[in-house]
């Protein structure tokens, strides 16, 4: 009795996969976001993502390895964000998306005002 019911629930809901989309992929759908069901619902689930979704950047970041202009660029950029994507790069992503980063963390705004003041004070007690 079990088996049969288990499996015509499996059924069904691969079924309603095909018809529609899942409600929460819907949700993300509606606001732009089709990378995620993309990969879910596709079959692009086996590529990498950065093939299927597309970068969303409308919002400053940090360089792995960043300069003082690039912290002052995050800090300075509008409206004010309380917390900053650390992205970085890697071979594969420079030979073949070279515009494209991977996110290696992140860091608050405190932490990188904070960051901004020590290093400001070592230059200028640096001859």
């Amino acid at each position: 009795m079990v088996v049969p019911l288990s499996l015509s629930s499996l059924t069904a809901v691969v079924v309603a996969d095909f018809i529609s989309l899942p409600f929460f992929d819907t949700a993300l759908v509606r606001r732009g976001w089709h990378g995620v069901s993309k990969l879910t619902c596709t079959d692009h689930g086996e590529e990498p993502a950065f093939m299927v979704m597309q970068p969303y950047s409308d919002f400053p970041s940090v360089p792995e390895l960043a300069r003082l202009e690039d912290l002052d660029d995050a800090l300075n950029a509008q409206p004010p964000q309380l917390n900053f994507p650390v992205v970085g790069t890697d071979d594969f992503l420079l030979q073949h998306h070279p515009h494209h980063r991977t996110l290696r963390g992140a860091v608050t705004r405190h932490s990188l005002q904070e960051l901004r003041r020590q290093v400001a004070a070592n230059t200028a007690t640096d001859p």
